[in-house]
């Protein structure tokens, strides 16, 4: 046989709502700020992209720096640029002209 359902008064049925609701809000509240909660994770998932992002930049440094190694190693016309350029080495019975000071001098004077 069933057991016969007990009426529950106003007063009380508004305590019970009263009460679980303010149960539930400080569950959501905790959920929220808690250690392990959403705004660790969206503070995380933040870190994890900035991290994703410098090891793309990484990556096409690496292949850049790769690709720069192997024209030192193989390219002779690419070595000497490198040399003149960064070294400022030339090659013999060679005579450079820096034409840099007549610009700055015919500068200064106007």
């Amino acid at each position: 046989m069933p057991l016969p359902h007990k009426k529950i008064k106003r007063p009380e049925r508004q305590r019970l709502i009263l009460i679980c609701s303010t149960l539930l809000l400080g569950f959501a509240g905790w959920l929220v700020v808690s250690p392990y909660g959403a705004v660790r994770y969206y503070r995380l998932q933040r870190e994890v992209r900035a991290v994703k992002d410098d090891n793309q930049r990484i990556t096409a440094e690496n292949k850049a720096l790769a690709k720069e190694i192997h024209r030192l190693r193989h390219d002779r016309a690419y070595q000497e640029e490198v040399a003149r350029r960064d070294f400022g080495l030339m090659k013999r019975n060679e005579m450079v002209f820096d034409f840099s000071g007549e610009k700055k001098k015919g500068k200064e004077e106007e």
